[in-house]
């Protein structure tokens, strides 16, 4: 047996210099982030000058200069394109709630869906809206006509057929800009908007506020309207190409969902709902959102049927790149795409310019480029699985085989069995760098850790492949040769349906993904470099290496041991900003809990709750009280029960009684889903006590045996008791209680005087709800609600005596109510107040 030779072509570029240019790009990111887009000027100076430098000096301190102009150079460039002056863009829209006209050109056709998507969406009986992206460049608003140059999101609540993309289009309708963040953890949309160019959103009523008019006079006007059409006619081609070649499918089942999902890159159809939480949770998310590898299979196989026919090289990149084009083409503009389709450009360039490169040197100009493109993407975890696991399979593998056979056996002298068997073994090396290099990037973001990641990946990968192969090709056929692409769609469907459901047996296994609490950035890094460390080693040391990944594992899991989560010495209330809904995060001891946990935004426990809880260290969180039986209070606890342990939901027997009278109703299919899930329901009423680590929280209504035809004259109400060094704190939860029940509560309690207490029913303003606030005279009242109830000046002058604070207008409001006595009060938009419980220190509190 001999060494195998490396092959004698043009030499390999080092990829040092790529490496240390986008390192320093990200340095520069981060640094800017971190001191707020304040040293614009400063940044760029300091890079001119280290750039002086660099030519003064040679080798070391050069290199060391240009490390630190490009650096340097990068927050500048953050700060310039990011860090832009929000208020001046927000300023830019009127803030009165009048009629805004705004003329532009659809940059793609209107997209019609339900008004509010999530898993409870069918329950939700509304008609379709529109929404679609336009250009614009006129405004008219209550300060006159001007000029603009910037998109605009619209929603219509109804449908648009009478446009298409490529239109000019008055629209007349509210527009608002984009809103700061409002809960703990949410990203800047602002940032976010400016890296796009977005001026805000706009809601219009009725299509026929969207008027189409007269294009503009001028060549580029018409050349970026013909953009626009075209590409939205070529998408509008590929889905009816889809549609014709499996024309015999249900159009309901998993399988075409998932293949529309693959082929097409639209994930948005609810079938699609399970299977990518079943394939998120295994691991392998990334096998079903259109990335890197699916053009890489692409283009691979294209290569292979190129290579069959005799291309030329040459020849061969140029049609590659044209299809990897014209593929980015069909399927929806979305970040991961386009880096995808960058990264599969640079390496053909790479190959067609006849000279070597080192693979990790072009993924390192590769990610350069996507960074200066948007910048905001070194953030994003799609970015870093990216181009991470990218980076891992570019580099690991191969020093993991030579670990694994020291000497190289020539492909000539293997028999089939042992070249088969080399080739299984390959496959499983590169599934198991590319699952260890993820797992710590996955845990940080969505906190959770898949168990049989790397199985998965194995299993479903070949499947993935024969749908791109067979699904490209009865796309192309379905316009040429129809009864043959009719053929080959029931067959792709079988293999979609396959996939589909593989997916969902393999997240049904048995421990198949471990939820785990937040992890620190610092963790994350520590991680990755301990695993990259193990994986690149020259030599096998058992002891050494699985020490090193055990410690991963152990720092990991003692995140979650009880004596790491944070002690709150008294109560804390976090009430989160959901819109038009409720969550009340709860916190004592140790221990935690969530009152309500709902939105009008039936998305929102998918993504946007979860994320804040985390950011607020909640975890785990074994408690839910459901007040009562409204979806904008109970829609996200189905999300939540998995990822953070919940293990009862506290609810009335009216709301059991509820589900049970309608057994096709929402409230009846969450029961299914706890039931499925293993999660208790405990029935409480007016005496009994839920207990919160050192305190409780006495049920105060409604009666045992009550019986309320209205669901929020049932709403629990609950007061939590906080011993205190200043005496006994109280804090009152309400639910939607209405006219009845505040009756019987201040009957049954007349003395209730709360320090802390929920606005009843969202704060909803009526004459009986501002008598209750006022005969209960708390210190302190949050308002959990949408901007519809904001500021209501009917309550100005209960707000007038008293610390007021509305999620709407203030983002996420936290309590603390301290062992000493003292209660702080902050909210995510503005600063912390300190006050204490008293007649005096309610007349000097800050009102709102």
């Amino acid at each position: 047996m001999d060494e195998r030779p490396r092959p004698d072509r043009a030499p390999l570029l080092p990829a040092a210099p790529a490496l240390g240019a986008w390192l320093c790009l990200a340095a520069g990111y981060v640094i800017a982030d971190q001191f707020g887009g304040v040293f614009e000027e400063l940044w760029f100076a300091g890079a001119v000058a280290a750039g002086v430098f660099a030519l003064a000096f040679r080798r070391r301190m050069a290199l060391i200069a240009l490390a630190i102009g490009m650096t340097l150079g990068g927050a500048g460039y953050f700060d310039w394109r990011i860090q832009g002056d929000f208020k001046e863009r927000a300023e830019s829209i009127t803030t009165d709630r009048v009629i805004v006209h705004i003329e532009g050109v659809l940059r793609e056709d209107p997209k019609h869906g339900p008004p509010i998507p999530g898993a409870f969406a069918p329950f939700v009986n509304l008609p379709p809206v529109a929404r679609f992206t336009v250009r614009a460049d006129r405004l008219i608003d209550g300060r006159g006509e001007r000029r603009v140059n910037a998109n605009v999101l619209v929603r219509v609540n109804e449908t648009t057929p009478h446009v298409r993309a490529g239109d000019r289009v008055r629209l007349s309708g509210f527009l608002t800009p984009i809103r700061p963040p409002m809960n703990p953890g949410e990203p800047d949309a602002r940032r976010w908007a400016q890296q796009e160019n977005i001026l805000g959103r706009m809601s219009v009523s009725a299509r026929d506020n969207v008027e189409q008019v007269p294009a503009l006079p001028g060549l580029a006007n018409r050349v970026r309207a013909a953009r626009y059409r075209l590409v939205a006619r070529l998408r509008a081609g590929a889905a009816g190409w889809l549609d014709d070649a499996t024309g015999a499918v249900d159009e309901n089942d998993r399988g075409r969902a998932a293949l529309v999902a693959l082929l097409l890159g639209d994930r948005d159809d609810a079938s699609m709902r399970d299977v990518s939480q079943a394939m998120r949770r295994t691991g392998v998310a990334h096998l079903l959102s259109i990335s890197g590898l699916h053009l890489g299979v692409l283009v691979w196989l294209l290569v292979m049927a190129l290579r069959g026919l005799g291309v030329r090289v040459g020849i061969e990149a140029i049609i590659v790149a044209a299809v990897v084009i014209l593929y980015m083409t069909l399927i929806p503009v979305r970040t991961p795409i386009v880096r995808a389709g960058i990264m599969a450009l640079a390496y053909l360039s790479a190959e067609a310019a006849g000279r070597r490169y080192h693979p990790l040197a072009v993924l390192a100009w590769t990610g350069v480029a996507v960074l200066l493109w948007r910048p905001l993407e070194l953030w994003s975890p799609g970015f870093q699985l990216s181009f991470g696991v990218v980076a891992a399979i570019i580099v690991f593998p191969p020093r993991v085989v030579q670990r694994l056979h020291p000497i190289q056996i020539e492909p000539d002298v293997l028999t089939a069995k042992r070249w088969f068997m080399r080739k299984i073994e390959q496959a499983l090396i590169v599934a198991a760098c590319a699952w260890l290099i993820a797992s710590p990037i996955i845990a940080f973001h969505f906190g959770m850790f898949s168990v049989i990641g790397m199985i998965a990946s194995i299993v479903l990968f070949p499947l993935v492949v024969v749908v791109l192969g067979v699904g490209a090709g009865a796309i192309l056929l379905a316009a040429l040769l129809p009864s043959v692409a009719q053929a080959l769609g029931i067959v792709l469907d079988a293999i979609a349906s396959l996939l589909a459901e593989c997916a969902v047996w393999l997240d049904a296994l048995p421990f198949s993904v471990v939820f785990l609490p937040p992890l620190s950035v610092w963790w994350t890094l520590a991680a990755t470099g301990a695993i990259a460390f193990v994986l690149s080693s020259a030599a096998w040391r058992p002891r050494r290496d699985i020490g090193v990944l055990a410690l991963v594992a152990l720092s990991a899991a003692l995140h979650a041991a009880p004596f790491m989560r944070p002690t709150i010495r008294g109560l804390r209330i976090d009430t989160l900003s959901v819109d038009d809904g409720a969550c009340h995060l709860i916190r004592s001891g140790k221990e935690a809990m969530l009152w309500d946990a709902g939105s009008r935004l039936l998305w929102f426990g998918e993504r946007d709750l979860p994320r804040a809880l985390r950011a607020l260290n909640a975890w785990p969180i074994r408690t839910i009280i459901l007040s009562h039986p409204n979806l904008d209070h109970y829609s996200a606890i189905p999300d939540l029960v998995e990822p953070f342990g919940v293990r009862e939901i506290v609810v009335t027997q009216g709301c059991l009684d509820f589900a049970a009278s309608d057994p096709l109703g929402p409230t009846a299919h969450l029961i299914h889903q706890l039931e499925e899930l293993d999660v208790n329901l405990r029935i409480v009423a007016a005496g009994d006590v839920v207990p919160l680590g050192p305190i409780a929280l006495d049920v105060l209504h409604p009666e045992l045996g009550d019986e309320w035809t209205d669901l929020n004259e049932g709403s629990l109400v609950a007061l939590a008791r906080v011993p205190t060094d200043e005496g006994e704190r109280t804090a009152l939860f309400c639910g939607d209680i209405e006219r009845s029940a505040m009756a019987a509560i201040m009957q049954h309690h007349p003395n209730l005087h709360p320090d802390v207490m929920e606005a009843p029913h969202h704060g909803s303003a009526r004459p009986f709800a501002i008598r209750f606030v006022e005969t209960l005279d708390p210190l302190i009242v949050v308002q959990s609600t949408g901007l519809q109830r904001a500021g209501d000046d009917r309550w100005d002058h209960v707000r007038a005596e008293r610390v007021w604070r509305t999620t709407a207008l203030d983002g996420a409001i936290t309590v603390d109510i301290a062992r000493s006595g003292a209660i702080d009060v902050s909210t995510i938009r503005h600063g912390k107040e300190t006050l204490l419980s008293g007649a005096s220190e309610k007349s000097t509190s800050t009102p709102q």
